[in-house]
């Protein structure tokens, strides 16, 4: 019976890392397509450098870790 339970454990923890390997996925293809909508706009190099390192704050605060 344990084993049974451990091995949904480790079903549930694989589908948790996997859900969150999704959103890191989709946060980053959102990141790129703002970075590129506004390269189009032609809002500036500066514009697109605060985004930059926006994100990059957001990834160094968050360490892998999930954003609420």
């Amino acid at each position: 019976m344990s084993l049974k339970i451990e091995k949904l454990e480790q079903k549930i923890a694989a589908l948790r890392r996997a859900a969150r390997a999704e959103k890191r996925a989709q946060r980053a293809a959102d990141d790129r397509e703002l970075l590129l909508l506004i390269r189009r706009a032609g809002l500036g190099d500066q514009v697109r450098w605060m985004c930059i390192r926006r994100i990059e704050e957001r990834e160094d605060a968050t360490d892998g870790r999930e954003i609420p």
